[in-house]
């Protein structure tokens, strides 16, 4: 062999061995993580920079399997007024060298055996920043150095404290998320049942993703659950019928758009368009379509609504906290209903305009227990800065068959 050759092969081995000592390092490096004393001194960590935050965590220990996997036992959180939840076991699932293609991947996040009894007490942060008509609300985002690909997220037999959604309740989740420069997604279901296992679970299947360049939510969300279930248990549904719910829409948060469709059996039920935009500081909200909310009226009142109700709302909500209805218009079988208002920031009405018009009295005859006919308007304004009140009440009713042809009542305040 040449000395030419010889050179070049030791030049060889020189660069291997180069080229491994780095692997080499990290190896070792790895292999130290995953010892009695490394996670003994990251749960000192970690429950040290929490100490002074306004949710501190103690951990029971870290379990072997550093660094592709980390489990924690028995966590406990508390805030300023105590312990608040409760982790059995909390364990992820990776592949540290996947960050080397550009995305990370986390096979799997486990959450086992947790309890939630009430939810933390946070401090009060400082107001936000108003937002100027120049900066619209926006869900874009500048594509991350390294995606995320996390393909399971298990949430099993999270117990929920009565003061959270009224009764207590069990949570379990599936979920998948993903986020890198075109998109982040989320997608599931969660499940919410009685702990006695009493009533049947009601379940909520989740789509949502978002375009990081143009700010754009697509949103499908929904909900189902059958007879005698949990979530109209909750609503108190007569009959706890069985729940079917759907929410689709898409848009940026400044000029979002969706459709509402579904519900709790007949009686209890919508078919709703939504809007949500912004205009200027202000954020502008939309509804328009029907409702059916018998379900929730006396027997006596509900035919006086009808079977399905046409409605029609917009309303303005200010940066300031004032609120302005500019629509309110409800057509129930009996008549309509139609306004304007105004709230102010203290939460003080200012100004109104309502009607009300019954153009047909003879379907209230049964509730009023006496023979009616004809018509009647009710209009009633406030105006002065709500310091002035002007009740009208107008028409041509007829009772027991006597006409009180010309009404006319005018009440101020």
């Amino acid at each position: 062999m040449s000395k030419r050759r010889r050179a070049l092969k030791r030049l060889g081995y020189l660069l291997l061995a180069l080229l491994a000592l780095p692997l080499l390092l990290v190896g070792v490096g790895l292999s130290l993580l995953d010892t009695d004393w490394a996670r003994q001194t990251l749960a000192v960590e970690i429950e040290t920079a929490t100490a002074a935050g306004p949710v501190r965590v103690e951990i029971g220990a870290i379990e072997p399997g550093l660094p592709g996997g980390l489990t924690l036992t028995d966590l406990v959180l508390s805030d300023e007024a105590g312990e608040f939840a409760r982790v059995g076991r909390l364990s992820v699932a990776w592949s540290p060298l996947s960050a080397l293609s550009g995305v990370v991947t986390v096979e799997r996040v486990a959450i086992d055996d947790a309890s939630l009894d009430r939810l933390p007490v946070l401090p009060e942060s400082a107001d936000p920043e108003p937002v100027s008509a120049s900066e619209p609300l926006t869900l874009q985002f500048p594509a991350p150095p390294i995606g995320l690909d996390l393909k399971s997220f298990t949430l099993s037999a999270l117990t929920l404290g009565p003061g959270i959604v009224g009764q207590a309740a069990v949570v379990t989740a599936d979920l998948s998320s993903s986020v890198d420069g075109s998109r982040a997604a989320l997608a599931g279901t969660i499940d919410i049942a009685q702990p006695d296992g009493g009533q049947a679970p009601g379940t909520i299947t989740l789509d949502l993703a978002v375009d990081p360049t143009t700010g754009i939510l697509r949103a499908t969300i929904n909900a189902v659950e059958p007879e005698g279930g949990l979530l109209a248990t909750l609503a108190d549904i007569p009959g706890t019928p069985a729940l079917d719910l759907k929410l689709d829409g898409a848009g940026t948060l400044a000029d979002w758009s969706g459709r509402l469709m579904g519900g709790f059996g007949t009686g209890a039920r919508a078919d709703l368009t939504l809007g949500v935009k912004q205009m200027g500081t202000d954020i502008a909200l939309t509804i328009d379509g029907s409702a059916e909310a018998n379900a929730f009226l006396p027997p006596d009142i509900a035919p006086l609504v009808g079977p399905s109700m046409p409605v029609s709302v917009a309303v303005t909500l200010a940066e300031d906290g004032a609120i302005q209805l500019t629509r309110l218009s409800l057509k129930p079988a009996i008549g309509s209903i139609d306004a304007t208002a105004r709230v102010s920031s203290d939460g003080i009405p200012v100004q109104a305009d309502a009607k009300i018009s019954v153009p047909d009295l003879t379907a209230l005859s049964d509730l009023a227990g006496v023979a009616l006919a004809g018509d009647v308007g009710l209009e009633l304004k406030l105006d002065d800065e709500g310091r002035r009140a002007k009740v009208t009440l107008s028409g041509t009713p007829r009772v027991d068959g006597q006409l009180a042809e010309g009404l006319s009542v005018v009440l101020q305040i």
